[in-house]
């Protein structure tokens, strides 16, 4: 009787640890790190889709590169177990931003203001961007 009671809490114990670990909030940056270097950026690519446009833009300025990474590294994700079948874009907008490096290509989906995906894995948005902020490096860029 002692013995399933250790195992049932040790059990409980781990389930708590490893969930825990899978829903704590992380950065953006660091998702990407696992794929790429960010300081090795090279372009960024922007495709902005409304429901009455496609919008195409390259940002290749280091200082507005800089700016959108920077705007990044506020965001927060976690883990999702089951994504959502439909999305909801914020403003009518969704976003997809492609880091390109020398031999590398990242791609990032802000799908709703709740989700986005990097590389096909679909997160939990903790702490949103600042789209705003990156509408204007976009206006500059027209």
């Amino acid at each position: 009787m002692k013995k399933t009671a250790v195992y049932i809490f040790a059990g409980i114990i781990c389930l708590s640890i490893g969930l825990g670990w899978y829903l704590s909030p992380m950065p953006l940056n660091s998702l990407v790190e696992e794929q790429m270097q960010i300081e090795d950026v090279e372009e960024i690519g922007i495709d902005i889709l409304t429901v009455y446009l496609h919008e195409n833009y390259k940002v290749k300025d280091k200082e507005d590169i800089d700016k959108i990474i920077n705007a990044f590294e506020i965001l927060k994700v976690r883990r999702v177990i089951s994504p959502p079948v439909t999305f909801r874009p914020p403003s009518g907008k969704t976003y997809y931003f492609t880091l390109i490096s020398e031999n590398k290509a990242v791609p990032i989906v802000i799908m709703d203001k709740d989700y986005l995906t990097v590389m096909r894995q679909t997160y939990k948005i903790v702490k949103s961007p600042d789209l705003k902020q990156i509408d204007d490096i976009i206006d500059s860029l027209k």
